[in-house]
């Protein structure tokens, strides 16, 4: 029993950690570096509470997909020896407070609302969720996937043209 406790506290410093520190880093990639390690640490919470699918799908969507495609944006956007400024100074101290009234909000929420499931919903597995989308949903699955990739694909293909253009 102690020894979950720790698992499920390094995964929420995992998540949180690095979700405060990409507003503070001035470089893109060191950010977009930091909201994988973000990401990760989500997906080990999912993984903690029992919804292995949705860990899985957090690790191939977001890490996979997402954070790629932002590090792939930063590659394609730079021009060479140019370092990518972040966020300037400007807006940090309104953006910390809207964290503090944000952060306040959920403390509230969390501590004064009843959690409570019906039991006329159905819960279902990771095993019974991957038959269902391999079975009844396999078409909005692939397209999904299709999608997905051609906006992947896209962005590249845009990216490459415009540094075409500036050389």
């Amino acid at each position: 029993m102690e020894f979950e406790r720790y698992i499920y506290y390094f995964f929420v410093v995992l998540t949180i950690l690095p979700a405060i520190t990409v507003p503070l880093v001035k470089n893109m990639l060191y950010a977009a570096l930091l909201l994988m390690l973000s990401f990760f640490g989500v997906a080990g919470l999912y993984v903690f509470w029992g919804a292995e699918f949705v860990g899985i799908t957090q690790i191939m969507v977001y890490v996979g997909g997402v954070v790629v495609l932002i590090v792939f944006a930063i590659m394609f956007t730079r021009e060479k020896g140019q370092d990518i400024p972040f966020v300037g100074h400007t807006n940090k101290v309104l953006g910390f407070v809207a964290f503090l009234v944000v952060g306040y909000f959920l403390i509230y929420l969390f501590r004064n609302l009843q959690f409570g499931g019906s039991p006329d919903l159905a819960v279902f597995s990771t095993k019974e969720t991957g038959k269902l989308l391999m079975t009844d949903f396999i078409l909005p699955f692939e397209i999904a996937g299709i999608v997905l990739l051609v906006a992947l694909i896209g962005s590249v293909m845009i990216a490459g043209e415009k540094i075409k253009k500036e050389r």
